[in-house]
């Protein structure tokens, strides 16, 4: 067993804290996943130099928009790499980049964030590629980013066709040698490619179609995917990495995921513009962000 396993492993549980789409069952079968890559974060040092690869947009939301899942989590990962002394970019597509733009203030982004266009998107695939190679990344992130299900098709939780407004940011990946990691939690996002079938056909409703083929190195699953983002940087505050006390405060979260609504962010379940997650309560979403926090502070 890997040593860092039980010492990240209590964040692991942490962060797929069922909310009632499967996470707690796909977790177990993800486990082990998170310190593997702390750990592979971790060991790069100064030459570590990470792309971020966010942004689900909700067509169907009251405004239209991309959802505050995934752009908190990136956010904050950016902030940890930066104060690790790596290098860090945001990515997202055509159709989130009004809304991450504006947010890009919150982990001090400003002007790291790359965006691919739908008309002339394979021409921007290999301009990045030539990009990451220049930049030398090292690691390739994907949170809350929804990739193609068997057929081809991306779909978000209700099962329906997202294909028009996501373009397929997941072949980044085949563009690189950087090691990938993916964060989820609904069985649509890249790097579920590496979860079993049939545990998302089980757990998860239409798992069968909006499953999503493309895997990662590792696969990080969490109830909401900014809870497996902030596990990742709590797993590198307990292997030791210094200077992230500041992400492991919940007043940054607070303020964070407000300044998301502000800049236009909305709610993916409520599909309405305001300072929440997946349709959560306060209670509970900043609950487990304190007690993932919690746990990386005794682990340390």
């Amino acid at each position: 067993m890997d040593p860092l396993v039980p010492l990240v492993s209590p964040l692991e549980a942490a962060a797929y804290t069922e909310v009632g789409r499967g996470s707690a069952v796909m977790g177990v079968h993800a486990a082990g996943q998170l310190a593997r890559a702390a750990g592979a974060l971790a060991e790069v040092g100064p030459r570590l130099s990470v792309l971020i690869v966010t942004g689900f947009f909700i067509k169907g939301a009251a405004v239209p928009a991309p959802e505050t899942d995934g752009p908190l989590g990136a956010l904050e990962l950016f902030a940890a790499v930066r104060a690790m002394g790596g290098e860090a970019w945001l990515a997202t597509d055509e159709f989130c980049a009004p809304v991450l733009t504006a947010a890009l203030p919150i982990g001090g982004a400003e002007g790291r964030l790359l965006v691919a266009p739908a008309d002339g998107f394979e021409d921007w695939l290999e301009d990045a590629e030539a990009w990451m190679a220049e930049h030398q990344i090292t690691h390739l992130v994907f949170i809350e980013r929804a990739g193609p299900g068997r057929d081809g098709v991306i779909r978000d939780m209700r099962g329906t066709d997202i294909s028009g407004w996501t373009l397929p940011m997941q072949r980044l990946a085949s563009k690189t040698s950087a090691q990938s990691i993916g964060v989820g939690d609904g069985g649509n996002e890249i790097g579920m490619g590496a979860m079993p079938t049939e545990v998302i056909e089980r757990v998860v409703k239409h798992g069968a179609d909006i499953r999503c083929v493309v895997s990662t190195d590792n696969l990080i699953v969490g109830g909401t995917s900014n809870w497996g983002a902030h596990a990742l940087v709590g797993a590198l505050h307990s292997l030791g990495t210094p200077g992230l006390e500041p992400w492991l405060e919940e007043e940054w979260h607070r303020e964070a995921l407000t300044a998301l609504a502000d800049a236009g962010a909305c709610d993916g379940v409520d599909r309405v513009v305001k300072p929440t997650v997946d349709g959560l309560t306060g209670d509970l979403y900043f609950g487990v962000v304190r007690a993932i926090s919690a746990i990386a502070t005794r682990a340390k």
